[in-house]
C-alpha cells in the first residue's frame, strides 16, 4: 500500500479500508476457537455467516464444551437450527429495523446454557405457552412443527427450555433459553 499511495492520508485510508475487511473476514473465527466441538463450531459459524448474508447481524457469546452432553450432538444442532430459523423468520417477516440475534452458549460444572434471541413484538405467558403445541403457529397453515420437536427433545432429556421476554436497547426481545444439566 506504501508504494501504491499518492499521499500520507490517502494510505491512512487505504490501510483503514483493509482493517475493516479483515475484520469483517473474520468476525465470526472466534466461534471456532471458543467452541471445543469441532462439528458445533462449524456449524454455528455456517449460521452466522448465513446469518450475515441475509442482512441480519449476529452478536455472540459463545464459550461450550460440549464434552459431557446427555443429548446427542445432532439433536443440538437440530434445536440450534429451529430456535436460530425462528428467529431469522421472525426478523425477515417484521420487516424489523433491528435486524439481529443474539446467540450466547455458555457451560459450566453442572449445566450447559444455550440462548437464541430477537427483537419482537411482546409476546404474553398464554401465547408462549402455545408455541410448543404441534401444529401453533403464527406463520401461517402446515407450519408449527419446530418448537414442538424442541419440547419433545427437552422433555425427552429432562432437560429445561425457558421463554421470556426482555428489554434491550429500548426494544423488546423473545429469548429462547435451554438449559441442560449434565
Amino acid at each position: 500500500m506504501h508504494l501504491v499511495a499518492t499521499s500520507l492520508e490517502e494510505l491512512v485510508n487505504m490501510q483503514k479500508e483493509y482493517e475493516e475487511s479483515v475484520q469483517e473476514d473474520c468476525k465470526f473465527d472466534s466461534i471456532l476457537i471458543n467452541c471445543n466441538n469441532s462439528v458445533l463450531a462449524g456449524y454455528i459459524y455456517h449460521r452466522c455467516v448465513s446469518c450475515e448474508k441475509e442482512g441480519i447481524t449476529v452478536d455472540y457469546n459463545i464459550h461450550i464444551d460440549m464434552a459431557e452432553c446427555s443429548f446427542a450432538l445432532h439433536e443440538i444442532i437440530e434445536i440450534l437450527g429451529i430456535l436460530i430459523d425462528n428467529a431469522c423468520e421472525c426478523i425477515t417477516a417484521r420487516e424489523s429495523e433491528n435486524k439481529a440475534i443474539k446467540l450466547e452458549f455458555h457451560e459450566n460444572e453442572d449445566r450447559i446454557m444455550l440462548l437464541v434471541s430477537n427483537p419482537t413484538e411482546y409476546i404474553d405467558c398464554s401465547t408462549i405457552e402455545k408455541m410448543f403445541a404441534p401444529g401453533y403457529s403464527t406463520k401461517g397453515e402446515d407450519r408449527g412443527i419446530g418448537l414442538s420437536r424442541v419440547y419433545e427433545l427437552v422433555n425427552e432429556y429432562n432437560a429445561i427450555i425457558k421463554v421470556f421476554n426482555s428489554e434491550y436497547d429500548n426494544q423488546n426481545w423473545i429469548n429462547f433459553v435451554l438449559e441442560i444439566l449434565k
